[in-house]
This record gives structure tokens, sequence and C-alpha cells, in this order.
């Protein structure tokens, strides 16, 4: 889906102007109809909140690994019984998630620290293990802060984008870069171009109606009835592309 790919391209950050240069640049390779343009609007917000729902994941699946790490150091380094573990039933919910992800490695360093001597024979130990995957603490610290950022900035984006889009006038922009009604401009009678928006509303309208009912690209349809319209003396009611579109000859020339 554009949308979707868009959003993942962007993570999540982009203006109004920003969305009409994507589209616009788009349609350079394929023209979108008028109801994928109209629609794009939802489609971009649904997008994006599926871009923080993944997040959210993510967030939570670290927060799991964490209460992972809260079992281990309870049960081994403070050696509590059985009956004063607070993670152990936690643990269970954990069994599908490796403890070397760079979250659990990461929180377990740094619980391990805190408890400074007690600590340090367990945190070789890990170091250890790391090492032998051919990693090292600090890096993978240092990637897990990153994520950490990371993350946070593309929930922070992601909302700001939402909001943008709200504030967005899409009317407007639906016209810009909507290729039927760039065409339907060049009526050779100028009228298309003086009616007001709900009159241009009910033009394209027939135009999508036909495209609907003969499987012809509005595109298609909108250039020959500037085609149409074009072989006419100006001034003449058959020099206004209504006269095809709407008039009594619409079903006879289309």
């Amino acid at each position: 889906m554009l949308a979707s790919e868009i959003v993942s391209y962007t993570e999540g950050n982009f203006t109004a102007k920003d969305l009409e240069e994507y589209l616009e640049s788009y349609q350079n390779k394929k023209t979108l109809n008028m109801d994928e343009i109209w629609d794009i609007n939802l489609f971009f917000k649904i997008a994006l909140i599926e871009k923080i729902s993944e997040v959210c994941t993510k967030i939570y699946t670290s927060q799991m690994q964490k209460l992972k790490v809260e079992s281990i150091i309870e049960r081994l380094v403070e050696n509590k019984p059985k009956d004063e573990l607070k993670f152990s039933s936690e643990t269970k919910i954990l069994q599908n998630h490796g403890e070397n992800s760079y979250t659990f490695i990461e929180y377990m360093s740094y619980k391990l620290k805190k408890y400074g001597k007690k600590g340090i024979a367990y945190l070789n130990i890990l170091e250890e293990e790391i090492n032998k995957q051919g990693l090292n603490l600090q890096e993978v610290i240092k990637k897990e802060h990153f994520d950490i950022a990371l993350k946070k900035v593309s929930i922070g984006n992601s909302i700001k984008s939402i909001h943008s889009l709200q504030r967005m006038n899409f009317a407007e922009v639906f016209e810009k870069i909507n290729g039927v009604e760039e065409i339907l401009k060049k009526d050779p009678s100028k009228v298309y171009e003086n009616m007001d928006y709900k009159t241009k509303e009910y033009y394209r309208n027939k135009v999508k109606e036909i495209a609907g009912k003969t499987k012809i690209a509005e595109t298609y349809i909108a250039k020959k009835l500037v085609e149409l319209a074009s072989g006419c003396s100006l001034g003449e009611k058959e020099s206004h592309i209504g006269f095809y579109l709407i008039g009594n000859r619409s079903s006879k020339t289309l």
C-alpha cells in the first residue's frame, strides 16, 4: 500500500506539503483514480496508527525482557526463596522471547552493575557469553539506547503527522494532485475553471460514473471530453466539456 510505504520511508514524519509532493511524484509513474486520492487521507491515518502499534509492540517485548531479567536477578543474585519471588509467574509468558536480545543484555548489565561486587561474577559471565557471539557489551548498550530513542522519535513523528493530516484542507490537496481535475481545467470554453467547488465535484463524479460503467480510465475520459470540445469554435455551447459530459449527446459521444 502506498500510504504504508511512505510512512515507513519517512519514519512517520511528514507534513501536508510533503504529502502533496510524494503523491505528485508517485503519479508520474502511476495515476491514482479519484476515489484513491480522496481516500488517501484515511489510508495515511491508518498507516500511522499501524506504525504506532508496531512500535508499541516492540516496547512491550522490551518490557517483557526486563521482567525476565528481574526474575533471573531475584533468583540467582538475590537468592530469594520461592515464596518471596515477585517475577516467577511472568517468566512463563516470556518463553518465546530470546534472552540474547539487546534489551535483555543492556538491562541485565544495568541491574548487575547496581549490585557492585555481588554482581561482578555474573557480569563477567554475561560479557563472556556476549563475546562468544562476536558482540561487545558497550556496543550492545549503545545500540539499545539508540533503539529506545528511535522508538520515541517514531511515535512522536507519527502522532504529529496525524495532527497534521487532521488540520489539512484535503479538498485543496485533492484538486492539486487530481489528474482528472488538471485535464478538465483545459476546457476550451474556460467555463470549468470558473465553476464553484460543488459544480466541479458534480462534473468529476460524472466522469467517475462513466469510468465505472465502461471500465475506462478516468483520465482517458477527461481527455476525450477536452478533445471533443476543442473541435468546436469558441463561443459555441459545444466548446464546453459539459455539453459532452452531461448534455443530451453525452451517452453517444463518450
